[in-house]
């Protein structure tokens, strides 16, 4: 088996699933002959970051939220991200492959075409449901497909059947051995690790109680933006609270310094001061550390294994890997039918997916008052994580579709 070099390329601030997909593809490739160099390039200009945005938006099925025409994300891809001084970047590196990741960086395909190097695009977003925002999307980065050897996707169900393009199909898999995922203990036990810690979050809901006094815990784990939606997991929790007086739910997340990110935050705790007094001392919501040492991961670790029930509440999600590092804690999730969340559930007989928020409530509820049927779940969930969504099958798949797009055995 011939050794292959590939270069990721991304282009703006990178975080939360790619973030640690690409740190553990790297970390484990070596052993099936592929060897990874990360590039992290800036953002070349506000035009471009918007055009990332918008992008995003519509890959996912949704109208942009910003104001941006189709003009300028072309003059984006072609000029600001075109212009990217990608080759002096690559320069005196051996490169067999470069990977392009997310649709924003399709401007940088031409280039690495004229440089003879072999481009693949990995595309981490998507819907199940296409619609006149998602064919809006395909037409404005079709062109570029015609300079990448292959296309990478969580899902098949994500691009257009008449694509014209090889696709290949690599759902994301966790790392069983970094910090977070390696952390696993009781519910109650990693509840009253976390009351000890409160120097090492922040605490948004200042007046809530203990968490520790939980008797059962709903638990969202999301980065503070609109499309994880937190305020649906309030809404979805509210009913829970409402009947079983010991539930609390957690909202827990890391902020991206964004505009974005304080919106979604305010609009959470706006949710949060309209319930009764003692219903509010029950929602906890708090910001988690961004960075990945392993303090914060250890962090994140027991915030999953405190929950008893997983939320993902997401309006759109590529994949979902905090549902499958849920599901590896051995939790049963209640989630959005979208995406990778609801093939996640779904496959593994993980829990519940559903549309409307009485139905989630439902499900939460049911999940929340049983204890037995928490356990069979989550026992199901895990064993499925174990067989199927661990990161050893991910970097497997990736390294067979990079040979395939150098013609290497």
């Amino acid at each position: 088996m011939t050794d292959i070099n590939a270069t990721d390329i991304t282009v703006g601030h990178t975080e939360g699933g790619l973030a640690e997909l690409l740190r553990g593809e790297s970390r484990y490739g070596h052993h099936w002959g592929v060897h990874r160099r990360w590039l992290r390039l800036a953002m070349p200009s506000e035009r471009a970051f918007d055009t990332a945005r918008a992008l995003n938006m519509l890959c996912y099925g949704a109208a942009p939220d910003i104001s941006i025409s189709h003009d300028e994300i072309r003059q984006a891809l072609t000029t600001d991200i075109a212009a990217m001084p990608v080759e002096q970047e690559l320069l005196g590196s051996h490169i067999d492959v470069v990977v392009l990741h997310d649709p924003h960086t399709l401007g940088l395909a031409p280039v690495l075409a004229k440089l003879n190097l072999p481009v693949v695009w990995r595309l981490h977003l998507g819907t199940t449901t296409p619609n006149a925002y998602t064919r809006q999307f395909w037409s404005l980065v079709g062109s570029y497909l015609q300079d990448c050897a292959l296309i990478i996707v969580h899902d098949q169900r994500y691009v257009p059947s008449n694509l014209g393009a090889s696709v290949y199909e690599v759902r994301p898999g966790i790392d069983r051995l970094t910090v977070k995922n390696a952390t696993q203990m009781e519910p109650s036990e990693a509840r009253r690790e976390l009351a000890g810690l409160p120097d090492r979050v922040e605490i948004h809901s200042d007046d809530a109680g203990s968490l520790d006094a939980a008797d059962v815990l709903l638990v969202q784990l999301a980065r503070w933006a609109p499309l994880k939606d937190p305020v649906a997991a309030l809404r979805v929790a509210t009913p829970v609270l409402n009947s079983l007086p010991t539930a609390h739910i957690l909202l827990a997340g890391a902020s991206s310094n964004t505009a974005q990110s304080d919106e979604t935050l305010i609009a959470t705790m706006t949710e949060r001061e309209a319930q009764r007094d003692d219903l509010r001392r029950r929602m906890h919501v708090w910001s988690l550390p961004s960075d990945q040492n392993d303090k914060a991961q250890r962090l994140t670790g027991l915030v999953q294994c405190a929950g008893d029930v997983h939320l993902a509440m997401s309006r759109a999600e590529g994949y979902g890997l905090a549902v499958a590092e849920a599901m590896w804690k051995g939790r049963p999730v209640v989630g959005r039918d979208v995406g990778g969340i609801e093939r996640q559930i779904r496959c593994c007989a993980a829990g519940y997916v559903a549309t409307s928020n009485d139905l989630l409530s439902r499900f939460a509820r049911q999940l929340a008052a049983d204890p037995a049927m928490r356990s069979k779940i989550g026992s199901r969930a895990r064993r499925c994580v174990a067989s199927h969504g661990l990161i050893d099958r991910n970097v497997v798949e990736v390294a067979a579709a990079l040979r395939r797009a150098v013609r290497r055995p």
